[in-house]
């Protein structure tokens, strides 16, 4: 990438940064019913973002030679939005549906931005993903069939999520990289014996480590 690019997708960072909080604030005062100024926390908190976003540039410019502008972009978006979903679902266990819509938006945005640029694998990319969702859902809904309320909305909310942003191939490995981390936690959880088999473990803090290590272990 030039350095043009990088300083393009650093100004991205910092505009999805100040969009996730005040996603992040907007539905934390609507979820907790206490209109209150942004806590110190969310400020630290969007620090973290920033220079994660910021990390996924530099890892992608240093580590991968083929890196494309337009799926770092997608990769800063994602991220963006799942440290919004793994702060509300630590505190609440709920994904707001105002997460999926910005997802959306950005999803579309990355989409026609793709269309003007590369149009000649464009309409291949459209394809992956949608593939992705479908099998996303037809997973789930097979889960569902089988064990009712084996996978909770918001988690499938997240799942096509980032299914729709990364494609097939690479949203297996997103997911597969989620799940690893969850299954680790869990045990260690179980084994510190701070939480029981009966206990809810929230999923998207899960997904953004995973998410995030796919992207630094694989480029994707």
């Amino acid at each position: 990438m030039s350095t043009g690019n990088i300083i393009t997708l650093a100004g991205l960072g910092i505009i999805l940064t100040v969009l996730s909080m005040i996603l992040l604030y907007k539905q934390w005062t609507k979820l907790s019913q206490d209109n209150i100024k942004m806590p110190k926390w969310m400020k630290i908190y969007s620090i973290i973002i920033l220079l994660s976003l910021i990390a996924i540039i530099l890892i992608r410019q240093s580590v991968y030679e083929d890196t494309d502008v337009c799926d770092v972009a997608r990769d800063m978006m994602i991220v963006s939005l799942l440290w919004v979903a793994a702060a509300k679902d630590k505190k609440f266990y709920k994904i707001p549906n105002g997460i999926i819509i910005t997802g959306i938006v950005y999803w579309i945005a990355a989409t026609i931005y793709d269309l003007f640029t590369q149009s000649e694998v464009c309409l291949s990319n459209v394809i992956s993903e949608l593939i992705a969702v479908a099998i996303i859902i037809l997973v789930v809904g097979i889960c569902l069939l089988l064990m009712k309320n084996s996978i909770g909305m918001g988690d499938l909310k997240l799942l096509l999520l980032v299914a729709a942003f990364f494609g097939l191939a690479d949203m297996l490995t997103a997911v597969f990289l989620s799940l690893l981390v969850a299954f680790v936690a869990s045990l260690v959880f179980l084994i510190r014996k701070t939480k029981t088999r009966q206990d809810v473990i929230p999923f998207a803090p899960f997904m953004l480590t995973g998410t995030m290590l796919a992207i630094i272990l694989t480029g994707i």
